[in-house]
């Protein structure tokens, strides 16, 4: 159910694009978080938005390349010749993704945690850009809680981007699916961001046609269990969403 040189063969092929994700994700998360002038901004610009549109950008390219792309390049027809099962081909590359989200996710998380001990955020300013009423400073209870969400969402967009290179032979079809899925999920969270800054309602309704609305910081904040709720069915919906792709490529004709 798992190949090692398979997974090495993925890494080598994403592992520049996976770091450079991630190294900008931490970098803006310690600049906006440590620095004063940009600090009451950290909820609303970057969970609200950089947070989730650089690892949609990784989610999108990476998907296509795990499956669908190899598929259409004619290269999975190598890795089929070699003494390999589609369900192992299949539970490695999601292996592989699924990882290097949460990889992603978890350095972020310790990057904040660090930069939030030295120089805690004052919720009240913060959130006060949400339109949220809170006070005291952020605690690592609260970081590890948004960063866990963030990630959960992200991973329901991953599986749904690995179903459609699962489901579909041709790379357009799949990174069309995806990219339409990401699309509206930038656009829902930045539109959603906007409608929050200008307190207008129409626009902030568009984050709920994201997959990033299963991220509920408003509820993390406050103390109210829905967050909770949402994470679970963000799971579920990967879970489904990942095992709907590999049942998929399983069972389809492939142009090998």
């Amino acid at each position: 159910m798992f190949s090692l040189p398979l997974f090495k063969q993925t890494l080598k092929a994403n592992w520049v694009m996976f770091a450079v994700m991630g190294a900008l994700m931490a970098i803006f998360l310690a600049q906006f978080a440590g620095m004063e002038m940009t600090k009451s901004l950290l909820l609303l610009i970057y969970y609200g938005m950089i947070g989730l549109i650089l690892p949609t950008i990784y989610v999108l390219i990476s998907s296509n390349k795990l499956l669908a792309g190899q598929v259409d390049k004619g290269s999975m027809a190598y890795v089929l010749s070699t003494p390999k099962r589609r369900i192992t081909v299949c539970s490695t590359q999601m292996i592989f993704q699924v990882c290097t989200i949460i990889i992603m996710f978890a350095v972020t998380t310790v990057m904040h945690l660090i930069v939030n001990a030295i120089s805690p955020l004052d919720l009240a300013a913060a959130a006060a850009t949400l339109k949220i009423d809170v006070s005291g400073t952020l605690t690592a209870a609260q970081i590890v809680k948004m960063n866990l969400c963030s990630c959960a969402a992200c991973l329901t967009l991953g599986g749904i981007c690995y179903m459609f290179s699962g489901v579909f032979n041709l790379s357009k079809y799949s990174t069309g699916c995806s990219g339409i899925v990401c699309g509206v999920a930038i656009l829902g969270s930045l539109f959603g961001m906007f409608g929050t800054m200008l307190n207008v309602d129409a626009l902030a309704f568009f984050k709920y046609v994201s997959v990033y609305s299963f991220f509920d910081l408003s509820s993390i904040l406050t103390g109210t269990s829905t967050w909770i709720i949402l994470l679970v069915i963000a799971l579920v919906l990967s879970v489904a969403a990942y095992a709907v792709g590999t049942w998929r490529f399983c069972k389809k004709d492939l142009p090998l």
